[in-house]
């Protein structure tokens, strides 16, 4: 990527974010781009008080959320939820964070690793105020691991998954035993990288690894142990700035750089832009990581291919990782809004109770290829994932093993962390000789002007 591209992304980002110091910026309450609900305290015929939920499934996973909602609806008579979807996570923070609360839905889907924002986010009413009044303590039987990252760094859940997801690796084991490998070599990104590269000169796949967005440096650096900002990665207080090019995490960074350089120079990397759809290259054999998350799977266990896989969650840089052996909780979540009607917010809280049952986890997670987050749903589920998701025993056990510290960037700005890390990648994949010092500080100085950017619209608000 170009200097000239790169610092035309930061004044598109600087746009859109300073645009919310502005009374009127973006207050367009449309329907167009997330649903919309400008009818939010409007009740259906029956005296049904209406809730709507903003969505960020695309038409594969909405079919088994309708399928939740559908159930929530005809599990009682006081409300009706509907659902609406055509818009990411980054785009319904923008669209809540420029809308006054009468046009808020009543809940929305988010994601982990930016729950910085949701915790200092108005727009959300925290899960845990309504736990608080509830003798039903249906979250104990949460795992602790997947409990901390939904919460703010004082322990209050902000919101709940949808079902557990990692970013990891998606492994045709045929490949990688025909290699001279086996699962258990998979302990960092420098022995897959190596195995990658000496699958695709022994001519066993075209291709031995992809790389799917930003995330994947992110995870990888938190595995290893290193901050990516500074004050503890934001857990001591409020990030200021990049800490990437500074001491171990500088050493970290380079390190895993200079090996994404060398597979793209080698030609082992498939082309960085693939994302995650490369389910038609890894079901033909030609590819021996797919860099994805576990909700990926559901591509191999719902079609009819003959491939021995396994899904391996993200490890760290190299042998010396602090996480080894552990997994780090991400995925998709849902989150209650701070509508102000009383009513409004208690039933979609009700709707979140509804969902972590444990019937409606393992309707959720077999469908999507995520695995569930309480004790009661894993005792179902287990008997379906030896059969169609044989790994899963293996990750909800790491799960279980991970400690309180390894958790994710605490910061406003986990999203525009994600853009710089994958822009890293971008610049990489595009220029494998090039310089990948000045890359490094190209994405160390995007998370400081994203860090300068959100200081700035606080100031203002």
């Amino acid at each position: 990527m170009s200097n000239l591209m790169k610092k035309c992304g930061i004044l598109l980002l600087a746009l859109v974010l300073v645009c919310g110091l502005f009374a009127g910026c973006g207050e367009d309450s449309s329907p167009a781009e997330v649903g919309g609900n400008d009818s939010q305290t409007a009740t259906e015929p029956a005296g049904k008080t209406k809730l709507i939920l903003w969505s960020t499934y695309g038409t594969y996973g909405t079919q088994y959320m309708k399928a939740l909602v559908d159930s929530f609806n005809e599990s009682q008579d006081e409300y009706v939820l509907e659902v609406s979807s055509g818009s990411d996570a980054s785009g319904i923070r923008v669209k809540m964070q420029t809308s006054d609360p009468e046009n808020y839905p009543s809940l929305i889907c988010g994601t982990s690793t930016t729950m910085a924002a949701y915790a200092k986010a108005k727009y959300v009413a925290p899960l845990q105020q309504f736990i608080d009044a509830d003798p039903e303590k249906w979250t104990e039987g949460m795992y602790d691991a997947v409990r901390r990252c939904y919460t703010d760094t004082e322990g209050n859940l902000l919101g709940i998954p949808t079902g557990v997801s990692f970013n990891g690796y998606l492994v045709n084991v045929d490949i990688l035993e025909a290699a001279g490998y086996s699962l258990e070599d998979l302990t960092s990104f420098e022995k897959i990288a190596q195995i990658a590269t000496e699958a695709v000169e022994k001519d066993l796949c075209k291709y031995g690894i992809s790389f799917a967005s930003g995330v994947d440096l992110v995870d990888m650096l938190t595995m290893q142990g290193v901050d990516i900002v500074d004050a503890d990665n934001g857990y001591s207080g409020n990030a200021t700035k990049s800490v990437l090019l500074e001491g171990e995490s500088n050493a970290a960074v380079t390190k895993a750089a200079n090996i994404i350089a060398e597979l793209f120079r080698k030609g082992v990397a498939l082309d960085y832009g693939y994302g995650a759809d490369c389910a038609a290259i890894f079901k033909s054999n030609n590819l021996l990581f797919w860099k994805c998350t576990n909700s990926s799977t559901h591509n191999i266990f719902t079609s009819s291919s003959s491939i021995r896989w396994a899904f391996v969650p993200s490890v760290g840089v190299d042998e010396n990782a602090e996480f080894k052996g552990c997994a780090l909780s991400e995925g998709t979540g849902i989150f209650i809004c701070n509508t102000g009607n009383e009513k409004e917010m208690q039933g979609a809280y009700e709707f979140m109770k509804h969902i972590s049952k444990a019937e409606n986890q393992f309707h959720f997670t077999t469908g999507i290829g995520y695995v569930p987050y309480t004790v009661e749903a894993t005792e179902i589920y287990m008997p379906w994932a030896e059969e169609n998701f044989p790994s899963a025993s293996s990750i909800l056990e790491m799960l279980k093993n991970s400690p309180k510290e390894l958790g994710l960037p605490f910061v406003d700005v986990g999203g525009e962390i994600n853009i710089a890390m994958g822009d890293l990648i971008g610049d990489i994949a595009a220029y494998p000789d090039g310089d990948v010092a000045s890359f490094i500080e190209d994405a160390s100085n995007a998370i400081d002007n994203g860090l300068k950017i959100y200081a700035m619209r606080n100031e203002g608000a």
